[in-house]
């Protein structure tokens, strides 16, 4: 088995347009080579509010793990890190980070990320995507990410 996390440093992503006020960071968490793999995405977003504190709001995008999340899903969550679980200042403690669980599309990391960057910088950034996958078995999936939606 291997495990592993990128938890700090965090990876710094390009904010949504016209929102450069907003910093966005990315937590990595996988655990392959067992009959259950899983990863799992921690996308940490971070701004200042004109009239209050600072404000912080989290979702863990994961590919099935058994149990009740055997589906690709999207959870909002108050703390970051699997391994190495951490709260965050400014985090509303009272968000449950078990549920709701909102079903995604995709079943590999190459789809989980591409879902991660739609729903960041909108569908417009699929064809880019499919582009950076030119050759890859998985542009296919993209392009049909892209025609459904």
């Amino acid at each position: 088995m291997m495990e592993g996390e990128i938890g700090e440093p965090h990876i710094l992503l390009q904010p949504p347009r016209g929102r450069q006020d907003v910093v966005c960071l990315l937590g990595v968490y996988w655990r392959v080579g067992t009959a259950q793999r899983q990863m799992s995405l921690y996308l940490n977003l971070f701004g200042e509010s004109d009239d209050g504190p600072p404000w912080y709001r989290g979702y863990r995008l994961e590919l099935p793990h058994g149990g009740r999340h055997s589906y690709t899903h999207l959870q909002p969550i108050n703390r970051t890190g699997w391994l190495r679980r951490r709260d965050v200042e400014g985090a509303n403690v009272r968000v449950p980070d078990d549920f709701p669980a909102f079903p995604v599309r995709g079943g590999n990391l190459t789809m989980l990320c591409v879902t991660l960057a739609v729903a960041l910088h909108g569908k417009g950034i699929l064809n880019r995507l499919s582009g950076l996958l030119t050759g890859n078995e998985l542009q296919g999936e993209v392009r049909s990410f892209l025609r459904d939606h």
